[in-house]
C-alpha cells in the first residue's frame, strides 16, 4: 500500500479533482439521457405496433363475432349439400 502523506493543500487539490470528475461524469449521464428523451427514431415503429395490434383485436373481435356465424353457416350449407349428393360408384 502506498503511504502518501497530503497537507491541507493536496487533499484540496485531490478533492477538486474528483469533484470535477462527478461534474463531467455527471454532465455526460445527463447530456445521454437528454438525447434519449428527444430521439424520436423509435416512435414510428411504437406507433406501426400499436396499428397492428389494434388490427389484431379488431380481427379477433369480428371473428368470434359476426364473421364466425357466417362461416359456420356457410360451412354447414357446403356440408349439407355434400351430404345429399349420391354416392359415387366406385
Amino acid at each position: 500500500m502506498c503511504n502518501i502523506k497530503l497537507d491541507k493543500v493536496g487533499n484540496a487539490y485531490i478533492n477538486l479533482f474528483l469533484l470535477q470528475c462527478r461534474v463531467i461524469i455527471m454532465k455526460n449521464i445527463m447530456s445521454k439521457i437528454k438525447s434519449f428523451l428527444v430521439n424520436e427514431d423509435g416512435a414510428e415503429t411504437v406507433e406501426w405496433a400499436i396499428v397492428a395490434a389494434i388490427i389484431a383485436v379488431l380481427a379477433v373481435v369480428v371473428y368470434n363475432g359476426t364473421l364466425n356465424t357466417a362461416l359456420n353457416d356457410a360451412i354447414g350449407k357446403i356440408s349439407g349439400a355434400i351430404a345429399v349428393l349420391p354416392a359415387v360408384p366406385g
